[in-house]
């Protein structure tokens, strides 16, 4: 029963998070802005759960399906931290890829959060020798921003594959900035609190058939042990 309860209150907390705390005023599940740093032309994101960033994390500790999650947004924030200009753009994955083709950039592999901080990341370095034209002028970026000072991105996110870059916005090499990311759903109050309502019946079935069990305990079995009836010789002498 303890486990029960356990597993169900560890639910209700992470839906708590995914709910009404450590949102910003919008409505984000986001991480606070961390420095990511690459020698090459550009950071690139192609993971969905990276791009969702603390989102991801706490939908999976809290059991809620993505499959399930409905009008799903991201949001991305940058500001470059040399004072240059800083682009932030999204496209489809295979226009990226062919954009991308040739030249040098650092794709996030794994990105370790611990609650709101980036304990560390981990970069899949692309060699390449070519060098990018100025990002801004592609024709394939559904969404971007460009610019100095402190970037915002907010994308509803599509069926597809889709692949996030942040560069220079000249396109050079070295890109250094502060970043942010994270999402937000219409519906996903609606999954967590199902899911905690069957969860709340689950543990209720599960109680009810533990206090029955205890108040009626188990029947004693009771072992007879049949023997059979000792046969003694006749002592009598016999009759002459």
């Amino acid at each position: 029963l303890m486990v029960i309860l356990g597993a169900f209150f560890g639910l209700i907390s992470g839906m708590d998070n995914l709910t009404t705390s450590a949102r910003d005023a919008d409505g984000y599940l986001m991480f606070d802005r961390s420095l990511f740093e690459v020698p090459s032309a550009a950071i690139v994101i192609s993971e969905p759960e990276v791009l969702q960033g603390r989102f991801a994390v706490h939908a999976s500790d809290s059991g809620v399906p993505m499959m399930f999650v409905e009008d799903l947004q991201v949001r991305l924030r940058g500001i470059a931290t040399d004072e240059g200009e800083l682009f932030i753009g999204i496209g489809p994955s295979p226009a990226v890829d062919a954009y991308l083709q040739g030249m040098t950039y650092d794709e996030i592999a794994d990105l370790d959060l611990d609650v709101a901080r980036v304990k560390s990341v981990e970069y899949e370095t692309h060699e390449g020798a070519g060098l990018p034209g100025p990002p801004g002028t592609e024709a394939f970026w559904v969404s971007s921003a460009e610019g100095p000072g402190l970037l915002t991105l907010d994308w509803t996110v599509p069926d597809g594959e889709w692949t996030a870059v942040v560069m220079n916005a000249d396109g050079s090499s070295g890109v250094t900035a502060d970043l942010a990311f994270g999402a937000k759903a219409s519906n996903i109050a609606v999954i967590g609190w199902t899911r905690i309502a069957i969860g709340l019946i689950a543990v209720l079935g599960g109680a009810i058939a533990v206090i029955y069990g205890v108040r009626h305990g188990s029947t004693p079995i009771t072992t007879v042990t049949k023997q059979r009836p000792r046969h003694e010789g006749n002592n009598t002498a016999p009759t002459m």
